[in-house]
C-alpha cells in the first residue's frame, strides 16, 4: 500500500467517489431491500448531499479515492427538554472493499475527530443499520458506543 492522503474535498468531486458510494449503497440494498432502492444516479447522490449541507473528506492512494466520509455540522438549540447540542454527524462512511482493514477507516476517523475539535463539537454522531455488522464492529473499535436505539415491528 502506498501513502494514503486524507483531504477535504468539494462536493463537485462526488463523481470521483461514485463507485465507492455504489459499494456502500449496495450493502444497504442487500440488507434491507424493503427500504432501499438500487443506486440510481450520481445526480441523486449530489442533490441529497448538497441539500443536507454536507462536507466531504476523501482518502486517496496514488490520487485515486479509496474511502470517503460525508458529514455535516449540526447545531441544535436548547429546548424545554434538551440542552443545546453541537456535533458532527456522519452521513456516510465508506472504505473501498479492496482497501478495508488497512487503517484507512481509522485515518478518516482521526481526521473527523480533528475537524470536530476545530469546530468546537464535543462529539461525533452517526447511525448504523442493524444488519451492518462490519460497520458496527468498526465503529465500536474506533471508540463509538450506542446511545440510542431505533426499533421496528412489521404489522
Amino acid at each position: 500500500m502506498s501513502e494514503i492522503i486524507i483531504r477535504q474535498a468539494e462536493l463537485d468531486e462526488l463523481p470521483r467517489i461514485a463507485a465507492l458510494k455504489k459499494q456502500i449503497h449496495d450493502v444497504h440494498v442487500a440488507g434491507r431491500p424493503d427500504l432501499f432502492t438500487p443506486y440510481s444516479s450520481l445526480d441523486a447522490f449530489a442533490d441529497h448531499s448538497a441539500a443536507k449541507g454536507c462536507a466531504l473528506l476523501i482518502a486517496e492512494e496514488a490520487g485515486e479515492p479509496v474511502g470517503y466520509v460525508m458529514y455535516q455540522l449540526v447545531c441544535r438549540p436548547a429546548s424545554p427538554y434538551m440542552k443545546e447540542r453541537r456535533f458532527l454527524h456522519v452521513e456516510e462512511f465508506c472504505v473501498d472493499e479492496n482497501h478495508q482493514r488497512l487503517g484507512i477507516g481509522r485515518m478518516l476517523m482521526e481526521e473527523l475527530k480533528e475537524l470536530a475539535r476545530a469546530a468546537e463539537c464535543p462529539r461525533i454522531e452517526l447511525d448504523v443499520w442493524g444488519f451492518n455488522d462490519g460497520a458496527k464492529q468498526f465503529y465500536e473499535a474506533a471508540g463509538m458506543k450506542a446511545y440510542r436505539t431505533f426499533m421496528e415491528m412489521d404489522v
